[in-house]
């Protein structure tokens, strides 16, 4: 019986070229597979007459999160932002998001939606392996 073949960074640059392509592909959006079977009408296939129904589901929201987090690295990208003004970017963004005057939410509302993402985050974090860990 054979050993099964090790990829080593570095040791084969044919190997390293399809590691990085696999890389690429994986992170293109193209590549993405859309989760819901939901079949559209051929009268509207783009599904844009389609309504939905505000959700409380926070697993929806975490897909959101997702969606925006690469909105965002493409506005960084397509503003040239350097690191401090992206983080100004996105503090404004947010301060404006949670301080608008028409927000139907009480303050403790907000308070339990941000501290349920502080907690998912902060859960999530230790699971991620980081090189200053």
């Amino acid at each position: 019986m054979t050993e099964p073949k090790l990829y080593v960074p570095g040791q084969n640059r044919k190997a390293d070229e399809l590691v990085a392509l696999y890389d690429r592909l994986s992170s293109s959006p193209v590549a993405e597979v859309a989760l819901s079977t939901e079949e559209r009408k051929a009268s509207d296939p783009f599904g844009l007459s389609a309504t939905k129904s505000p959700t409380e589901d926070y697993e929806a929201g975490k897909e959101g999160a997702v969606r925006f987090t690469k909105f965002f690295a493409l506005l960084v990208q397509d503003f040239a932002l350097a690191p401090k003004a992206a983080l100004f970017m996105a503090e404004l963004t947010f301060l404006n998001i949670f301080n608008a005057e028409d927000i139907p939410l009480t303050s403790a509302d907000i308070e339990e939606a941000r501290a349920a993402a502080f907690k998912y985050y902060s859960e999530s974090r230790e699971k991620i392996p980081s090189k200053s860990r």
